[in-house]
């Protein structure tokens, strides 16, 4: 029963560190996106890049949220907070990560016509 339970841990570790990787690329390729964005110029097209990478950064933290959750919860086994705050953390990492990126596909930029007459 130890063997198995250790197995379950190093399978546990392995997914926290392929989020905390995936987490990784993703704030690279936002970073990527950004500075391709400033340099083209501040006009529409800018602001749904920006935007894109924000969305990006978003699921880094959340990826980066769970590769913490499945740490101190499944690898560690010991989070020093409480049951309800355990609780409440774990639901709002999932909610997270549920609601912030269709929120950013959603966003729509208004047009601003003086930002490209100046």
């Amino acid at each position: 029963m130890k063997a198995l339970l250790r197995l379950f841990s190093t399978v546990h570790a392995l997914m926290a560190v392929l989020f905390a990787g995936a987490a990784l690329v993703l704030i690279l390729i936002a970073a990527r996106i950004g500075w391709a964005v400033v340099a083209s110029g501040l006009d529409r097209a800018a602001a749904q890049g920006i935007i894109e990478a924000v969305g990006l950064l978003a699921a880094a933290v959340v990826a980066l949220q769970i590769a913490q959750t499945i740490t101190e919860e499944e690898v560690i086994r010991d989070a020093h907070i409480s049951g309800p705050t355990r609780v409440r953390r774990f639901l709002s990492r999932f909610l997270v990560m549920g609601w912030t990126p269709p929120s950013y596909r959603g966003i729509k930029v208004p047009k601003w016509e003086w930002i490209q007459s100046t």
